[in-house]
């Protein structure tokens, strides 16, 4: 047998010998005489005797059932009445549908007006009556009278009719209905129109209703005498195993090539798709080339592949001919779980790295792709898989190598700040102490307290700077804490001011404190106050004054810094919690600072349970706003400001 556009074909060999045998078989059968004819034309007369009968009983029945009470119609099968409606005597409204529906193309209007003369010979004659052919539909009127008394004549019952019932019949259902006789009844001809398969012989005509149906019959084959038939099924028998024997050699070498061929289709595959996929780290330069080629060989309409995002979700990196999503119905194709991917169906493949799942290729074929095609398609993903997980390790190494020159950079600048920062207080307090070691005499009384007042104040402001040198330490070390207890907050703010007097000189504080006990650490809420001060009185004039509130809200007490120095842009107010982050107005150039101050105000107010935000002050400058759970609090503070979440952020120093 030889193989030809994927078929088996049977080989000169088998084919002679198979005809050999058929043609003994033939001639034998031949000589076989055949079924007595007049028999056969008995069964057949029989036959369409019995159709047209049962046609002739079930068309008065119908039709008694139609005119019988509601309940009756219930015995119809659908199959030949879909549908019965009801037309009101008077024609005060539309048709009524009271049983089925309407096939499409047909409406109660179109059927009414088909059957008006089959509904009026149905009233005067008191029996059902057809209507032409409507749609594949015979409609059957039949009047509907009062069931008190019977109407004695004509005028009676067109006085007495109340409504009418129009049927549709439908003449396929009818012949399925008919018995199965042999032959058997195949088709009808009613009003002119065929109806089935009327090429057959003629059984008779019955009247459906009043109107004429012609049975048709099946046509009957030649008959084959039983031995005829017999010797013929030795003789195929014969053939048959002649041309079996050479199926199976074929078949054998059939699937030995297929086999072959899908392995060769694989190895190819994986060969060429290897150096593309390793040719560049980019895969939105590679994958459109890699899912070309699969969507060539492989017949596909549809290719996807979805990597596992930070969420855990399924994210497309890249989709030709649309994204294939996750609707329930895909088709695992993982060698070993089907024979065969039929077409349009969506099958997935997971990308699997490292022993976990990295993501999935999904693809639907044109074609139903078979155990070679879907093996080709693993080994692709599992190429797939290393390139997206090389991709991924690269992606990794370069975001770290971002990371470290940032830290770098920022420690590069730290370092050069804080130096500065450092050698700025340190360098005042070198030059007045010289100044009154070497003037001393030469010096007014008030010009030595002003000196000494200056070297305090630098001292101070150094000791600020170390403590948040400090916090910033513990901060790194995940060693900050600060845990709340009770206390008067507008009493420890008082105290706070009373202490920070001297870093703030001659500048103009005003408290506005309202008494209100809340959670708070003493330590902690000093440090907060002087960097909130510290930073209102660089960033403002300094002929302005800086306001300092406390005040209890619904749910929270607050702490307030305003100033009126230049303000904080919308866009910087999200940012200058950021540590080493200084902002780039002139105010922030123009001042000394290492920008780690408001940096540790959040982790301070955080840890005693708060929040911390910045606000424009009106008509100018900043408001610090802290926000502290009350004492008898049971959860901490959510920040809302006009009825919006905000943090502050502002550079420290």
């Amino acid at each position: 047998m030889a193989a030809g556009r994927g078929r088996l074909r049977p080989g000169g060999t088998a084919i002679a010998a198979a005809l050999a045998v058929v043609l003994i078989g033939s001639a034998l059968a031949w000589l076989i005489s055949s079924y007595d004819g007049t028999q056969r034309h008995k069964t057949e007369l029989a036959a369409a005797d019995a159709a047209t009968g049962t046609l002739a009983r079930r068309a008065l029945a119908l039709g008694q059932v139609v005119g019988a009470p509601s309940e009756a119609l219930a015995l119809i099968r659908f199959s030949e009445i879909p549908a019965v409606l009801s037309v009101d005597a008077k024609r005060s409204g539309p048709p009524t549908l009271i049983r089925g529906q309407l096939p499409p193309g047909l409406d109660a209007a179109r059927i009414t007006a088909t059957a008006r003369t089959a509904m009026e010979v149905a009233r005067d004659t008191g029996e059902a009556q057809a209507a032409p052919l409507t749609g594949g539909l015979v409609p059957l009127a039949v009047a509907v009278l009062p069931s008190t008394s019977a109407p004695s004549g004509t005028a009676a019952r067109r006085a007495q009719v109340t409504s009418w019932r129009i049927a549709l019949l439908s003449p396929e259902g009818v012949l399925a209905g008919l018995p199965a006789t042999s032959p058997r009844a195949v088709g009808f001809r009613v009003d002119g129109t065929p109806i089935g398969d009327v090429s057959g012989p003629r059984a008779g005509t019955v009247l459906v209703a009043g109107q004429p149906w012609t049975l048709f019959m099946a046509r009957p084959g030649a008959p084959i005498s039983r031995g005829a038939l017999g010797t013929l099924a030795v003789s195929l028998l014969g053939a048959a195993a002649c041309l079996l024997a050479d199926v199976r050699v074929q078949r054998a070498l059939s699937r030995e090539r297929t086999a072959s061929a899908a392995l060769e289709r694989e190895t190819r595959t994986v060969a060429e798709l290897g150096p593309l996929l390793q040719s560049s780290l980019d895969l939105a330069e590679v994958m459109p080339a890699v899912a070309l080629r699969l969507a060539d060989e492989f017949a596909l309409s549809r290719f996807s592949v979805q990597l596992v995002g930070e969420q855990g979700h399924l994210v497309d990196v890249f989709a030709l001919g649309g994204s294939t999503r996750n609707t329930g119905n895909e088709v695992d194709v993982t060698p070993g779980n089907v024979d065969e991917l039929p077409a349009g169906v969506t099958g997935c493949l997971p990308l699997l790295r490292a022993g976990r799942t990295i993501g999935r290729l999904s693809f639907v074929g044109h074609r139903a792709l078979g155990q070679p095609q879907l093996a080709a398609l693993s080994a692709a993903s599992d190429l797939i898989a290393v390139a997206t997980y090389n991709v991924e390790l690269y992606e990794r190494e370069q975001a770290s190598v971002r990371r470290l020159r940032e830290l770098d950079q920022l420690k590069d600048a730290f370092l050069s700040t804080i130096s500065h920062e450092l050698r700025t207080p340190l360098t005042a307090i070198s030059g007045f102490i010289r100044l009154l070691r070497d003037r001393w005499d030469q010096l007014r009384e008030e010009q030595r307290k002003e000196f000494l007042d200056r070297v305090h104040g630098n001292t101070l402001s150094l000791g600020l700077l170390v403590d948040d040198l400090l916090d910033f330490a513990r901060l790194e070390r995940q060693a900050l804490n600060a845990p709340p207890t009770p206390m008067s907050l507008d009493q420890q703010v008082e105290k706070s001011l009373a202490q920070l007097a001297p870093v703030l000189g001659a500048r103009e504080v005003v408290s506005e404190l309202q008494p209100v006990r809340a959670l708070a650490n003493a330590g902690a809420l000093e440090r907060v106050l002087a960097n909130l001060l510290t930073n209102a009185a660089k960033f403002s004039p300094a002929d302005s004054r800086i306001v300092v509130s406390v005040r209890c809200n619904r749910d929270h007490a607050a702490l307030e810094v305003a100033d009126q120095g230049s303000g904080i842009a919308a866009e910087d107010r999200e940012r200058v919690f950021a540590r080493f982050y200084r902002g780039e107005s002139d105010a922030a150039r123009g001042t000394r600072g290492a920008g780690i101050g408001l940096s540790v105000v959040r982790e301070l107010v955080h840890q005693m349970g708060g929040t911390v935000m910045a606000l424009p002050n009106t008509p100018q400058g900043t408001r610090m706003v802290v926000q502290l759970p009350l004492e008898d609090a049971a959860s901490p503070v959510v920040p809302s400001v006009n009825g919006a979440h905000a943090h502050a952020e502002r550079s420290t120093t």
